[in-house]
């Protein structure tokens, strides 16, 4: 029996339906993100987990216990918000101690927890500081130590670096993995954002329109996307659309490009082949295409975008653009306006489509 588990949640407003049969299952230890655009219901499901919102159907339990509808503060779940929502009147180290005061723990268990979380966090000498003499990166490391320390059961965040900026995220996020994992403290955390998701995360939970579009650890949801959503919301992805041939190929833009192995797709009927940036190699036109196994295309370079460790080149093949990641020295090595050849390696790619499948059943 897992830890934490949601049992077919489905929540409407309105006319509008947040959830749909939503189901999902955490271990004790686990920090789960769920991931998706705004409006995929990622919120209100973290917001019936702590007992803000009730389900119209569906149940939440912890350790086999029926939390349905138990009240937030019965919960025993610590809960950090995008906004640091720290008390302005009281110092860092009694917004920290808040809980364990009304809790009515004894004043020196609440100075020791209060001494503790602050070097926990980071702060050891922010203690005496009000919430405006701290910059926002430190209000939200004083808004989690808040949360922790009653010591709860989950662990709950809702955005709570999208206030910040780039570099202070990057940081902070470190430091919320490293906590969480220290602790061994199960966490559900919400997020749009695919790279902090990624990088946070024991396992992502992707999200649209209400419902889990797949659930796995985040290798595997960005390197194996079950669905056309996943594909396209995790990551950047080509989409080479085209008609499976008898020969179990598939035609595209006047080539015939090689299906992964174990694609089963019947001939006739329309599939995309789904490749990475990173995984499709760029060489210079001039010489002979590049030969063995490998899907081969010819392109014209049109743009290249920096973006840091990598160059994002655009090539039009045949009318469509599709995106290349080249890193290293060899990203200068290509002009634009120059033709140039793609190839990658047929196992790099996903087919999709509503009648592509796989050997191990997956679509």
């Amino acid at each position: 029996m897992a830890f934490l588990e949601l049992e077919g949640l489905c929540k409407t407003f309105g006319h509008a339906a947040a959830l749909s049969d939503v189901t999902l299952s955490v271990e004790r230890g686990e920090l789960v993100s769920l991931l998706g655009p705004s409006g995929c219901g990622k919120t209100t499901t973290l917001r019936i987990v702590a007992g803000f919102e009730t389900p119209d159907r569906g149940r939440v339990l912890l350790d086999g216990r029926d939390l349905t509808g138990v009240s937030p503060e019965r919960r025993g779940f610590g809960m950090v918000f995008q906004q640091y929502s720290l008390f302005p009147n009281m110092t860092a180290a009694q917004n920290i101690g808040y809980g364990l005061r009304v809790a009515r723990r004894p004043s020196q268990e609440v100075r020791r927890r209060v001494g503790e979380l602050l070097e926990l966090i980071g702060l050891p000498d922010a203690g005496g500081r009000y919430p405006h003499q701290l910059s926002g990166g430190m209000q939200q490391r004083v808004a989690l130590a808040r949360a922790l320390a009653i010591e709860p059961r989950i662990l709950l965040l809702d955005e709570p670096l999208s206030a910040l900026d780039a570099k202070v995220r990057v940081t902070l996020r470190n430091e919320i993995r490293r906590i969480q994992t220290r602790l061994g403290i199960t966490a559900l955390y919400v997020t749009h954002d695919q790279e902090e998701a990624l990088s946070l995360s024991d396992r992502v939970v992707v999200m649209s329109r209400g419902r889990i579009e797949q659930v796995g650890p985040p290798e595997e949801v960005y390197g194996e996307p079950k669905t056309e959503f996943t594909a396209s919301f995790i990551g950047s992805m080509n989409r080479l659309a085209g008609v499976v041939g008898a020969d179990g190929t598939l035609a595209y833009r006047g080539r015939t490009l090689r299906l992964p192995p174990g694609a089963a797709v019947p001939a006739g009927r329309a599939a995309t082949l789904v490749v990475r940036p990173e995984a499709i190699t760029l060489t210079v036109d001039g010489g002979p295409p590049p030969c063995g196994r490998a899907n081969v295309l010819a392109g014209t370079l049109v743009t290249r975008t920096f973006l840091g460790p990598v160059v994002r080149l655009i090539v039009d093949v045949e009318g469509e653009y599709l995106s290349v990641d080249v890193s290293g020295a060899g990203r200068r090595a290509y002009p634009q306006g120059g033709r140039v050849w793609l190839s990658f390696d047929p196992g790099a790619a996903i087919v999709m489509g509503p009648s592509a499948a796989t050997e191990d059943g997956g679509s």
